[in-house]
């Protein structure tokens, strides 16, 4: 007994560095990580928020000293002490390196020898001077750690269901401990939110953000989300070291490491060193893998640890406006548990300012009298009536007699043929064919067309018929006088009227259309550009012959701030011309939409009508079968910022050749 708490600290050591409990291939590299992980263990489980390890960043188990900031200073008193502990750090290094090239090695002090030690351990070729450079400082998180696993019991059934649903390994539930400690208010210097830390433009293409509601601050939604991003993360990389990773730093630069090191994380680890590949972002899955041994030896770790209880609700859905002010008052409900179970809803809406729109579910407390809510949606009660919307919502928990769904209109699709057989026209192009003689002006393409009115569908199957091929139209996507055929002539006609302007149409012109449209949306204005999906800084810095920081500077973002799809950005053509820029941005992006759409195939643009409860990836993906970036080539940006029931959006789809 009189040497327990000896026994216990270093049991407890002892078990930072046992072998992983992950099954064999699951997540790989575990053993050649094995360093990395321990290291985030011991910050996880054995420092304190007011202790401070002095560490190298770029072998961060190697740690110099441990200080500590007495609780009584200030914020930025401790940043100052913590400042100069850093500097001193960087001269003893640089210091210990001057003896060493002197010859001094009789002259080291026991500190100076311990550190010579530990990098005499590496096995990689690693100067004292450059580890001066790396120097870093780690806060211990223990505190913060303990409250995360605390709160991720209220959400960690659900998320385990929605990732086995989604066919996820069961260990990613924990990825919340490293983005927001499962706090579903977190808020990044960086701009990202809510218990996933979505970017406002990622969470666009899964969940809504308008002026309702902030579907990031919603626990549920963006799990949904979190889960159908990491699957596709992982759909893209085909190695779950390099989809997790790319959670953190974006799978558009996780596959830019992958075309430039192969599919080896390893390899991408050592020696992708853009500037925007940090520390956090070499750290992510390491991090990640010290969690998940954390989480399944949890009782070990923290043996008296109390975990909140999962939330308990109902949820309705509403069929027509409400303002939540007037539901609270009418139904006696408590405001503080209200918020707490919908937390995506905006300040104005919970004001009252704003409605809450038909379509929208609002979660209610367990044991709410759902009659009475019923009651109260139904309109029955005149009084409240006059104050409120009166709406015919019914509770999906209600008994059968009483569901009621939404109604809900079936998507409109007013087709229209825009370009067909264009892949091996496309493939010039992306084999560094000249794409100017394929960008022929508008008065050129006039000039192909027959006189007379343009034909439709209905006509050019009738000019193939009587023997002649139809001259193909140069389509403007965004002209309203372009002649559409009704809805029930399509279904009639849809597949020999695709098989005949797939033969007929030729290629360069057909081609030309594809690229018409793209060039209008693509072509910089006023010397700015709208950021199109998949690009970055390095991209458009690439196309003007200009580095990086350039376009950084040009439009004030510092040198970790992303940029976004729809994002406006300014540009200099001092070295490049905008024709040049243009036809450089034009590959790219054919080369992205020849992986997604399948140019052997009819294509033809439809429209959807936006219902109530839609947001762009459900739109896209759900109920349209292709990816919601595509959605962007085809729409303004500002209609789809803001989406809202009864927009009408436009998108691709393919028939059956």
């Amino acid at each position: 007994m009189k040497h327990g708490p000896r026994v216990l600290v270093w049991a407890l050591l002892a078990l930072v560095f046992l072998p992983t409990l992950l099954p064999a291939g699951t997540f790989p590299y575990r053993d050649n990580l094995a360093a990395e992980v321990g290291f985030w263990k011991q910050v996880f489980v054995r420092y304190h928020q007011n202790d401070y390890l002095i560490h190298d960043a770029r072998f961060p188990w190697l740690v110099y000293a441990v200080v500590h900031c007495d609780t009584t200073l200030s914020q930025r008193s401790c940043e100052r002490y913590l400042k100069g502990e850093r500097r001193r750090w960087q001269s003893r290094l640089r210091a210990l390196a001057l003896k060493l090239h002197r010859g001094d090695t009789l002259q080291l002090d026991s500190l100076e020898r311990r550190v010579l030690a530990q990098f005499r351990q590496l096995k990689f070729n690693y100067s004292l001077r450059r580890a001066a450079r790396n120097v870093r400082i780690q806060q211990g998180i223990r505190e913060r750690f303990v409250e995360g696993v605390r709160r991720s019991y209220r959400y960690l059934p659900y998320i385990r269901q929605v990732f086995r649903e989604a066919g996820l390994p069961e260990a990613l539930v924990y990825l919340p401990h490293m983005e927001s400690s499962f706090n579903e208010k977190a808020i990044s210097h960086a701009g990202a939110a809510g218990m996933w830390q979505f970017m406002r433009a990622t969470a666009r293409l899964f969940m809504k953000i308008n002026r309702v509601v902030d579907q990031r601050f919603d626990p549920f939604v963006s799990t949904r989300a979190a889960a159908r991003l990491l699957a596709y993360n992982y759909a893209q990389l085909q190695d779950w070291a390099l989809a997790i990773t790319a959670y953190n730093h974006g799978l558009a630069g996780m596959k830019r490491a992958v075309r430039r090191y192969g599919r080896d994380y390893l390899k991408i680890r050592e020696n992708y060193l853009r500037r925007s590949f940090g520390f956090a972002s070499r750290n992510f899955y390491p991090e990640f893998l010290a969690i998940v041994e954390l989480m399944d030896s949890l009782s070990i770790y923290f043996p008296d640890l109390e975990p909140q209880p999962p939330l308990q609700f109902v949820e309705i859905t509403l069929a027509a406006p409400v303002r939540l002010p007037h539901l609270i008052r009418a139904l006696a409900l408590d405001r503080t548990k209200l918020r707490a179970l919908n937390p995506a809803f905006r300040t104005a809406v919970w004001r009252g300012w704003r409605a809450i729109p038909a379509g929208y579910r609002i979660r209610l407390p367990a044991g709410t009298d759902l009659l009475a809510v019923d009651r109260w949606l139904s309109g029955t009660n005149a009084a409240l009536a006059r104050n409120a919307p009166s709406p015919q919502g019914k509770s999906e928990a209600l008994p059968p007699a009483h569901h009621a769904t939404v109604p809900q209109a079936a998507p409109v699709i007013h087709p229209e043929p825009i370009f067909a057989g264009l892949k091996p026209a496309v493939e010039e192009v992306l084999q560094n064919q000249p794409v100017e003689r394929f960008l022929q002006p508008v008065a050129s393409l006039a000039a192909l067309q027959p006189e007379g009115p343009r034909p439709g569908l209905a006509q050019g199957r009738a000019a193939s018929s009587a023997g002649r091929a139809p001259v193909p139209t140069a389509v403007d996507l965004n002209d309203s006088a372009v002649p559409r055929p009704a809805p029930e002539r399509w279904h009639a006609t849809e597949r020999a009227s695709a098989q005949d302007q797939t033969v007929s149409l030729s290629r360069p012109v057909v081609l030309n259309q594809l690229l018409l449209h793209l060039r209008r949306q693509l072509e910089p204005r006023n010397n700015r550009i709208v950021v199109f999906p998949e690009e970055t800084p390095g991209h458009i810095a690439e196309w003007l012959n200009l580095p990086t920081y350039r376009i950084r500077q040009l439009n004030g973002l510092t040198r970790r701030q992303p940029i976004y799809a729809g994002q406006i950005l300014r540009v200099d053509f001092s070295r490049v011309s905008p024709q040049e820029f243009l036809r450089r941005r034009l590959q790219f992006h054919l080369q992205l939409l020849s992986s997604v759409l399948d140019f052997h195939r009819p294509i033809y643009l439809t429209t959807h009508v936006v219902q109530p409860g839609e947001s762009l990836w459900s739109i896209a993906e759900q109920i349209h079968k292709i990816p919601v970036n595509i959605l962007l080539y085809f729409n303004p940006v500002d209609k789809l910022n803001q989406l809202r029931p009864g927009d009408v959006i436009q998108l691709p789809a393919m028939l059956d050749s």
